[in-house]
């Protein structure tokens, strides 16, 4: 998921259609026909039974014009039978096969999430071998924008004003507080993974490297150690680089950078050798440069970030504990104070 940023190209070259019938009450789609080659001949589509919308005999699958691309897939833009949705289609890996599977996977299994923070999945397609690298795997998701948030941060267009950041930071607390309490845990949380709707709200998508997690919280101890090193790597915690198991603190980790972010509108450790991050992150409890002026123009917020991103994951605070915090953030007022050099800044 290196690069989810906004990439346009021509809509009348990635113009796709195919013909959707739905083949059974229990919510299974069967395409019929589609006019070119990329839409596979027939697929199974299996869908959230709740969405009266694809309770519909017959619908239309249009695809459109690309709006990012990352590791396991793309996303297009697309319409069905009139509704405007997004459509996420899976790489084919022939190397590993099964890490584009558990991600199909993964997405599928969060169709029940209804969070006006998270956007959507609807739909997913189902094959009867998942794991075979020539399946065609989409994912039908709610269209929420065509803008994540790292574009936004990377437009110096765009003015973020501190209501703007305290607002997104937020919108990313409210949706990792109802996946944690569902033990569902993101751990992929990056700017390029939250869309920022017209109405300039908040996000949360692309599920591809979540987990669910026991009741206790905690990783299972049947999990493979490797397999919760997922997502990217400059956003991930401490102890899962160091192969430990998943929690919901993780998360909140990765959320620290993201408010980082939201500050600074840099890249994380810039240009850094990632090798050489990782190895100072884990042993030597580095972490993305806080300039003086951050600190005493944005102190609280300056804290907040801080305390997220402890080493000790137990020193977290929860997204409960976040939104609290944000809550009476964004009843202080802002205050100017003028300074010998005329600047201005804020307390």
């Amino acid at each position: 998921n290196n690069n989810n940023n906004k990439m346009p190209c021509s809509c009348r070259q990635q113009q796709r259609r195919a013909r959707i019938t739905s083949t059974s009450t229990n919510g299974s789609l069967r395409s019929l026909n589609s006019s070119q080659s990329s839409l596979p001949e027939e697929f199974d589509c299996s869908f959230s039974s709740d969405d009266v919308f694809y309770q519909n005999k017959t619908m239309t699958l249009q695809m459109g014009r690309l709006l990012g691309s990352g590791g396991f897939g793309s996303v297009f833009e697309g319409r069905c039978s009139g509704r405007k949705i997004a459509v996420k289609k899976l790489h084919h890996s022939q190397k590993n096969p099964k890490a584009i599977a558990e991600s199909f996977h993964a997405e599928r299994a969060v169709m029940s999430l209804k969070h006006r923070n998270i956007v959507r999945v609807l739909a997913t397609t189902m094959h009867s071998n998942i794991f075979q690298s020539s399946s065609d795997r989409f994912v039908i998701m709610e269209y929420a924008g065509d803008r994540n948030l790292l574009s936004l941060l990377n437009d110096e267009k765009i003015r973020i004003t501190r209501y703007d950041r305290l607002r997104y930071a937020t919108d990313i607390a409210n949706a990792l507080h109802y996946i944690h309490k569902l033990n569902i845990v993101h751990l992929d949380i990056k700017p390029a993974n939250i869309i920022v709707t017209i109405k300039n709200t908040c996000k949360l998508g692309d599920f591809g490297c979540c987990k669910m997690l026991p009741e206790s919280g905690q990783g299972s101890p049947t999990t493979p150690t490797n397999s919760s090193l997922t997502g990217t790597l400059a956003y991930t915690s401490p102890e899962l680089l160091k192969g430990e198991f998943p929690t919901s603190k993780a998360d909140m980790y990765s959320y620290a950078i993201c408010l980082w972010q939201l500050l600074s509108r840099e890249k994380p450790y810039g240009n850094e050798n990632m090798y050489v991050v990782i190895f100072g992150v884990v042993s030597y409890k580095l972490r993305p440069k806080i300039t003086p002026k951050q600190q005493r123009d944005n102190k609280a917020y300056i804290n907040l970030i801080r305390s997220l991103w402890a080493a000790d994951p137990e020193q977290r605070p929860s997204a409960k504990q976040v939104m609290m915090k944000l809550r009476n953030l964004r009843k202080q007022p802002i205050k100017t104070v003028s300074i010998r050099n005329k600047e201005r800044w804020r307390i």
